[in-house]
């Protein structure tokens, strides 16, 4: 994963965008620290929906007696993720 600048976006956008787009996050940093990160646009949307499943899941687990939701192991976030992959391009 690259990381870069804040101040390099602009003057690098193009390259930066390429880079990207061939599936390689970007870390943006301010002041030395990471800020954002910047990714393609599909990654960020399943990356989104493992969050809402997780959140989903956790809900579940708490409506039906546990306090403590078990997190999800590597194995079922790659599981979410990879049904997710599969069925956005299904449906092209």
């Amino acid at each position: 994963m690259q990381v870069i600048i804040s101040k390099e976006i602009l003057s690098r956008f193009g390259e930066i965008a390429e880079m990207v787009k061939g599936r390689e996050p970007v870390t943006i940093t301010q002041y030395g620290r990471p800020t954002m990160l910047l990714m393609r646009y599909d990654d960020g949307i399943n990356v989104l929906k493992l969050q809402a499943k997780e959140k989903m899941l956790s809900l579940l687990q708490e409506r039906n007696g546990q306090t403590q939701p078990s997190p999800l192991s590597e194995e079922e976030m790659y599981q979410f993720v990879n049904e997710e992959i599969e069925a956005y391009y299904a449906q092209k």
